[in-house]
Order: C-alpha cells, then structure tokens, then sequence
C-alpha cells in the first residue's frame, strides 16, 4: 500500500509481516524505512549468511556472530542496480581451508543472489577475524 511521503506499507501474502519502506531520501530529509535497493542487498546478503550457516551446521563448524556488510551502486539512465558489494564477516575460530570452499560454494548458492540480472556486477568478500 503506498502511504504517501514516497513510503510502502508491504505485507506478505498471509499479512503475518509487515515492510515499510521509503524512496530515496535527499539530504536532510527524515529517513523512516530503507529504499527498496538497500531491501535488495540486505536480502541478498541474509540469503547468503543463511546458505553458509545451513553449510556451517551440515560440515560441523561454526560461523556464530557472521555478519554482512551490503552495499549498492545505481546506474542512470535507466536507473538501476548496477553493483552489489557484500563483505561477510566470520570469525576466524577453527574455520580450515575446506571450511572455506564450503562457506564460498554456500553464499554463491543463495537463490536471491542468484535471482539479480546477470548485468549487475556482484562482489563478495570474505574477512575472517
């Protein structure tokens, strides 16, 4: 439901959740709810922690306390995703080589990510602390 103010009220089909989110805010305006893009990458990046925890829990390893850090570029003209960066922090802990292969084979697994246009250049770092 668009509400006014450039912000949606979106809920899922069985109405059990709810989204809000807002257009582009410009500078100083009141910021309520994320743009749509900013829903894309975050989606995409809960997707992926969410593949390498499934890989995490099926290998025997930990991945407890990983976090993403997503961010976008747009293109004009037409206006559009152009790039997505997604940093995955994981803590270092007993995660081997082999842990590695599994956690990249997961995030690149995730179907949101896999779901983006093939024009839309994709990044993905790992950072093991």
């Amino acid at each position: 439901m668009y509400t006014g103010d450039f912000t949606t009220k979106c809920e899922f089909q069985d109405g059990s959740y709810t989204v809000y989110t807002q257009a582009h805010a410009e500078e100083g305006e009141k910021i309520v709810a994320y743009n749509p893009m900013e829903m894309l990458a975050l989606s995409v990046s809960a997707c992926m922690l969410s593949m390498i925890g499934v890989a995490a829990k099926t290998h025997g390893f930990s991945v407890k306390d990983m976090y993403a850090n997503p961010s976008i570029e747009l293109q004009e003209n037409p206006l559009r995703l152009a790039k997505l960066n997604v940093e995955i922090h994981i803590p270092a802990g007993d995660i081997t080589e082999k842990h590695k292969r599994f956690i990249t084979a997961a995030a690149n697994a995730c179907p949101v990510g896999l779901s983006i246009h093939e024009g839309v250049e994709k990044n993905v770092t790992y950072i093991y602390e």
